[in-house]
């Protein structure tokens, strides 16, 4: 399980009801950050958790990216998680 860092234009979702006339100016996209374990990847999706615990069998705060979003995508050397590794610190 890779640790990544991509930069990425959010294309966000509504707020609750709203007169369908009330549309914000969508002209302007939304530049994000997110530094998170890819958990999920297909074709058109890449999917982020924020926490795995240390077996990496389970993951919290997903966050869901459409891959043709993605302006950019490096991975953090070192902090990857292999199939059957846990992840351990040093104090």
């Amino acid at each position: 399980m890779d640790l990544v860092y991509v930069e990425f234009n959010d294309h966000g979702t509504g707020d609750g009801w709203r007169y369908l006339d009330d549309v914000p100016d969508v002209s302007k996209l939304n530049p994000c950050r997110a530094v998170g374990w890819v958990v999920k990847e297909t074709k058109t999706l890449l999917v982020l958790a924020n926490f795995i615990n240390a077996g990496g069998t389970e993951g919290a705060q997903r966050i869901y990216i459409i891959k043709s979003s993605i302006v950019k995508r490096k991975k953090l050397h070192g902090y990857g998680l292999g199939p059957s590794k846990a992840a351990t610190v040093s104090t």
